[in-house]
């Protein structure tokens, strides 16, 4: 008889395609991040960030990118921050630059939905935390 020895490792069972991961907890952390001042792209240990400040106004391409990564429409995204979809289309393309107020409300909104906007040497983006079954959590602790 060919019986395993206690010394060799247990294989791992697959897991459950309905629920590949047992742990309530899980999340994907997807990240977008725009390198600035015509800096070239670097190794991902050379880059360092932390949370954007309150209050810092964030970019359109930023914006877009957020709202890509939190899977909203520039409709949904318009109707949360209270401002018209033309305006939201035009910031994202870089082709107007609100008033600081405007961009706080769209900030705003989307750190509603789970944005968190980051920033460091040469390097801004947003980072956004996903549950399993698709919802977002805003908050961190």
């Amino acid at each position: 008889m060919n019986s395993p020895s206690k010394t060799e490792p247990r294989k791992k069972s697959a897991p459950s395609p309905r629920r590949p991961f047992s742990d309530a907890g899980y999340y994907t952390t997807s990240v977008k991040l725009f390198h600035t001042n015509d800096c070239g792209p670097a190794l991902l240990t050379g880059i360092a960030f932390v949370p954007m400040p309150a209050g810092t106004p964030i970019r359109g391409f930023v914006c877009k990118a957020a709202r890509a990564l939190l899977g909203q429409t520039q409709d949904a995204l318009a109707s949360a921050a209270d401002v018209s979809r033309k305006t939201l289309f035009d910031f994202e393309l870089g082709e107007i630059e609100p008033k600081i107020a405007l961009i706080s409300r769209i900030r705003e909104a989307l750190e509603d939905a789970g944005a968190n906007f980051v920033t460091g040497d040469n390097v801004v983006g947003v980072v956004v935390y996903t549950r399993p079954t698709g919802g977002m959590r805003s908050q961190q602790a």
